[in-house]
């Protein structure tokens, strides 16, 4: 099984509130349209109200995130994430993916990358 892991982060001056309702009401529509079935498409925002240092024993301490959302595409075969990637990178996909993402995400922050195996304790 292969996971798509998106580190996103929201236009400067966005808040917080219009980013989240940007992409729930608008990107991951979008996005939905283009995944063939069976690929899970999640969105989990992060609360950076929350975030501990290293030891996790004062917050306060620790360094600022520099995304806003973990995003995430797990794909239960590879047949589907090979007609994923087909469908999300024609020419004519991503200049709609990227005309969306200019307005809600500063797309220099982007972060994307694939992961393998999963391990479960």
């Amino acid at each position: 099984m292969k996971r798509l892991v998106a580190l996103l982060t929201r236009k400067p001056g966005m808040s917080m509130e219009d980013f989240r309702a940007y992409y729930e009401n608008n990107h991951a529509p979008l996005i939905t349209s283009l995944l063939p079935a069976g690929v899970e498409y999640r969105r989990t925002y992060v609360d950076p109200t929350t975030l501990f240092s290293g030891t996790m024993s004062n917050p306060s301490e620790a360094r600022s995130l520099e995304f806003d959302v973990i995003t995430t595409l797990t794909f239960p075969s590879d047949d589907i994430y090979t007609a994923a990637r087909a469908s999300l990178g024609t020419a004519e996909n991503q200049a709609r993916i990227g005309a969306d993402e200019e307005n809600f995400l500063d797309r220099a922050a982007k972060r994307i990358f694939v992961t393998g195996a999963c391990y479960e304790s």
